[in-house]
């Protein structure tokens, strides 16, 4: 795996052990992504990839997590996402307002 994927998967890796459940960790990148939120050496990495290397730190993610899967809260999962996604609907709707 090349450098620049390594520090996208690592960050993934990051949004999970904040409790983000599965499928919102993707929701969660696209949201900081396109809301030019993401961490600046993550934004710049993220964007070397090909959609080949996209595809494969997919499947190293899914692979690291199947093998540290450990049972989460989901209240607390929730309760993270909640958080996350109003915080983003109030920057969004404070952008809009502009």
């Amino acid at each position: 795996m090349k450098e620049h994927q390594k520090v996208v998967l690592n960050y993934l890796k990051k949004l999970h052990t904040e409790k983000n459940p599965p499928f919102l960790i993707f929701t969660r990148f696209g949201w900081e992504h396109f809301g030019a939120e993401l961490p600046e050496d993550v934004a710049e990495n993220y964007r070397k990839f090909n959609d080949a290397e996209e595809f494969e730190v997919l499947r190293e993610f899914c692979e690291w997590g199947l093998e540290v899967t450990a049972e989460v809260d989901t209240s607390e999962a929730k309760a993270a996402f909640d958080d996350m996604f109003d915080d983003s609907v109030h920057k969004f709707m404070r952008s809009e307002a502009e």
